[in-house]
């Protein structure tokens, strides 16, 4: 399962998969739990028992990437779709996936992560450090 914001982005990633043979694309915000609980309790068995969900929100605004000035609107919209997002998609499989007691989940952050850049912002690169750190503690997630 591929999931993205818009059609338009899914458009390659559907193509491939589908000449693989298998995969599903779907649009979905992440940045709305919701719509992410939704699409997780829509994906069909079979796909459900898939053992390598990947899940990948990136988000920057162009002001944030070239300026030290971020808006609290941007700043946001940055947090919800790579941070919140993320957290989103995980809350959301880890439930089946520990009932089943298989499964594996892979984040993907950034190297602005790991090396704070004035290309990407300030955001991006807070977002993505907690990526890693929330990746780091997983394990002891628990579900409400």
């Amino acid at each position: 399962m591929i999931s993205g914001r818009s059609k338009s982005t899914l458009a390659a990633p559907r193509s491939s998969s589908k000449a693989a043979g298998s995969g599903e694309a779907i649009a979905v915000d992440v940045a709305d739990q919701k719509e992410v609980a939704d699409a997780a309790a829509a994906i069909p068995a079979p796909a459900r028992a898939h053992r390598h969900p990947r899940q990948q929100a990136p988000a920057s605004t162009r002001r944030s990437a070239i300026s030290a000035t971020v808006s609290v609107e941007s700043w946001n919209q940055i947090v919800a779709i790579n941070l919140s997002g993320m957290f989103y998609c995980c809350h959301a499989v880890l439930p089946a996936m520990r009932k089943r007691k298989d499964g594996l989940v892979i984040n993907v952050a950034s190297w602005a992560g790991r090396y704070a850049s004035t290309l990407t912002g300030p955001g991006y690169n807070a977002t993505k450090r907690a990526v890693i750190a929330l990746n780091g503690s997983r394990s002891t997630w628990r579900s409400a």
